[in-house]
């Protein structure tokens, strides 16, 4: 006797129903009802100012499961829609006090909102949960990552 092991492929069908901003759920009353949120608007708004995306181990080796957006924001507006969703994200830093998430939010605040003028380009970093976590401008990351290699000699 002659024993065969077979592998068996079973194709089933699943309705997804997508949001405005490309987030998949299986009802349609929670697609719905997040459409309708205000967070599902931002980042419907957000992802239109989005120039080019990727993964952050691109950029810096072992730094996996993140995502890197850069925008480049030319009106007020949405500068704003790019603070609104950090803030979204990150509501701790409108009530920490301490000087370094102090620091932090006037340095975010000043590259968001100075972005349209000075005409920066700014990367957003996305840890694996699908929060925003840094911003910054292109520049001052690329200047940043300068430093690191050419470290001052005292």
């Amino acid at each position: 006797m002659q024993t065969i092991t077979r592998e068996k492929v079973v194709k089933t069908n699943e309705i997804v129903y997508v949001a405005i901003d490309g987030t998949e759920f299986t009802d349609a009353q929670q697609c719905e009802k997040y459409e309708n949120s205000a967070l599902a608007v931002l980042k419907s708004r957000f992802n239109k100012l989005i120039i080019s995306t990727g993964d952050m181990w691109d950029l810096v080796r072992g730094c996996d499961d993140h995502t890197y957006y850069i925008v480049a924001p030319r009106t007020d507006e949405e500068a704003s829609i790019i603070l609104q969703l950090w803030y979204h994200y990150n509501p701790h830093l409108l009530t920490r006090t301490e000087e370094f998430y102090v620091k932090l939010k006037e340095r975010v605040e000043k590259a968001v909102l100075e972005a349209p003028a000075n005409k920066d380009y700014l990367i957003l970093v996305e840890n694996c949960e699908g929060d925003l976590y840094t911003i910054d401008t292109v520049k001052s990351y690329i200047d940043n990552l300068t430093k690191a290699c050419h470290p001052v000699e005292e």
